[in-house]
């Protein structure tokens, strides 16, 4: 959620910045606005964490959940440094982005429902979500301060790609968390 959450709070800031380019607005002309890129993005997230769910539960909920984890955390490194692309490239990338985010969001919380002992899942799923929106409190905040720490005032692309990329650094510990934990789950 700490990924989730870094992207909804700072996705219209970003296309607003990367509409901003110099270059950029000829290109941003008559297409959607970057309020509306989001919203759009949030329609695409939720086909996304129903489907991403749906194919992690018939193919392999582990291996596709760190899959998913890694295509995300990997587009959060690219996305800072591709702000100088024109803007409608840069509204695609961030609705794929917005996919990707979801993708394990659903098939996480089934697996936390399927592996939770009997007469705990109520319990389970409140520490699962008491995690969840802690990270999802912390993520935008932490964001934020890299990008002020890394551009100051006017923050550049540098800036844009020290935020993105420390959204990316907490993403990549999900698959490894997971590899970990599940190392011996994995062979069966």
């Amino acid at each position: 959620m700490w990924e989730l959450f870094a992207f909804r709070s700072w996705v219209v800031a970003f296309l607003a910045f990367a509409a901003a380019l110099p270059g950029a607005a000829a290109h941003a002309e008559g297409w959607l606005a970057p309020s509306a890129v989001a919203t759009l993005g949030a329609l695409v997230a939720f086909g996304c964490s129903l489907a991403g769910a749906e194919v992690a539960t018939r193919l392999g909920r582990g291996r596709l959940v760190m899959a998913y984890m890694a295509v995300s955390a990997a587009t959060a490194f690219a996305v800072g440094p591709a702000a100088g692309a024109s803007y409608p490239v840069m509204a695609m990338v961030m609705l794929l982005y917005a996919g990707f985010i979801q993708l394990d969001s659903a098939a996480l919380t089934t697996g936390a429902v399927e592996h939770a002992e009997d007469g705990r899942r109520g319990a389970t799923l409140a520490v699962h979500s008491l995690v969840g929106f802690l990270a999802a409190f912390v993520g935008p905040l932490v964001m934020g301060i890299v990008l002020d720490a890394a551009g100051g005032a006017e923050p550049g692309r540098t800036a844009w790609g020290w935020a993105f990329a420390s959204v990316g650094v907490v993403g990549l510990l999900g698959p490894l968390a997971m590899a970990w934990g599940l190392r011996g789950r994995l062979s069966q």
